[in-house]
Order: C-alpha cells, then structure tokens, then sequence
C-alpha cells in the first residue's frame, strides 16, 4: 500500500520525467512499417526513487501490452505487466532477498490470480527498466571488456534466468552490449539480445532481439523477435 501511494504521489507531483518512444520492427524490418509503437514514461522522486509506466500498441491503434516498474537505482522494488494478446497478467515485488511473481488470467474483464511463485536471490537483480542503471552502473567495466552478469526476470517463467552481458563493440558515438544466458542451454534456445547506446549519454537507441509480445501462428501465440528504435521526446510534446 505505501509504495502504491508513494507512486500516485510522484504522478500527481513529478519532479522530473523522461519520455520515450519506442518504434517496433520485425527482425531485418527496420525499414519498413513499425507492427508496434511503445510510449514510455519515467518519473523520477528527489530520493532517487523511480517509478516507470509503459504502453505499446499495435499498427490499428489498440493496447496490447502495459507495463508499471518502481525501482531506485538498480534495486528492483515491483512490477506489473498485463499482456492483453494472450489475456495474461504478473505482479512482482521484492521483499529483501524474496522475489514473489503473481500471475494472473485476464477474461471478459476479470481478473483470477492463477499461481504464486517465489525465489530467493542473491547478486543483482534486473528486469525491465533496471537493467538500464545496471548497465550505467557497469559502464566502465563492460567497455574495458569485462563481463557483468545478473539474474533477470522473466514473468512467464515465474522467476529468474541468469544472464552475461559484454561489449561486442564500442566507437565515440555508440557502445553495443550483448545480453546472452549464462546456461549453455538455455543459449542454445535463444539468441542473444543486442543493445545499442548512445556512447555519451549512456541511453539505449537500439534494441534487437527476443520481447514479450507475440505473434498468432495457426491457433498458438508464438515470441516476437524485433528491433526497437529510441527517441526521446520532450515532456508535454
């Protein structure tokens, strides 16, 4: 409940806020017509606290995924993410060491708590919006071509997969950074995720790889595989 008025607090009174749009391709696509738009907002307390909401919505206009993250800093503090394509919703919250994911079913307007999972954690923890300060956090390290690692999670699991991340290359305007599991085998079932930032500002342009929405093959929702462009837009704009 606190951090729940603590949220409302910070949208009613934002201190500072940055704004991004996100334009989603399919893989090899980037030319072509976005299949998704993603609007992201993020408001920032004077202690640091940060509160993310996120919407992404399909080429007619209709909402197909949101997203709510609080966080400060790189601690992950909770999350709550409703995906409308295949009528699925999670809530996260971290309680010390504790991670908790709730996961819900979305029908005809009702929502039914379906499973409880928990999973105690230790290192660093990342999802969504927190991998961003993870990797400002890690920036010196990752560009002397160290590899950072960190458990990250993946709602429709109900936990955490660990992952590596490393430098693929780097120049004056634009530092690309590799995000693959740390399991041999869960390598061998997904490609690695590629990140590119502004090597300056240490903000993400690009992104390409695996996302949580998804695509109807036959009768089956099947993961999307896109790259996603980034540009910030003005408060109000």
């Amino acid at each position: 409940m606190t951090h729940l008025l603590l949220a409302a607090l910070w949208i009613a009174t934002p201190v500072a806020a940055e704004i991004t749009a996100g334009h989603i391709y399919a893989l090899d696509k980037a030319g072509s017509k976005p299949i998704f738009e993603q609007k992201t907002v993020v408001t920032i307390a004077p202690d640091g606290l940060e509160s993310q909401t996120s919407k992404i919505v399909d080429a007619s206009g209709k909402t197909v995924m949101t997203e709510q993250t609080l966080y400060n800093g790189v601690k992950l503090i909770s999350q709550k993410i409703e995906q409308l394509q295949t009528g699925e919703a999670w809530e996260l919250e971290v309680k010390g060491q504790d991670l908790i994911v709730r996961t819900f079913s979305l029908k005809d307007g009702v929502r039914k708590l379906e499973d409880t999972d928990s999973e105690k954690v230790s290192g660093s923890l990342v999802s969504g919006p927190v991998a961003r300060n993870f990797l400002k956090e890690n920036w010196e390290q990752l560009l002397n071509g160290k590899t950072v690692e960190a458990r990250f999670v993946v709602m429709e699991l109900g936990g955490t997969v660990g992952f590596d991340f490393t430098k693929k290359s780097a120049t004056d305007k634009e530092v690309v950074i590799v995000m693959r599991p740390s399991s041999f085998f869960v390598d061998l079932m997904v490609d690695p995720i590629e990140m590119t930032f502004d090597a300056v500002e240490k903000r993400m342009i690009r992104y390409r790889g695996r996302t949580p929405l998804k695509t109807l093959v036959g009768k089956k929702w099947k993961p999307v595989d896109s790259e996603i462009q980034y540009q910030q837009e003005k408060p109000g704009g």
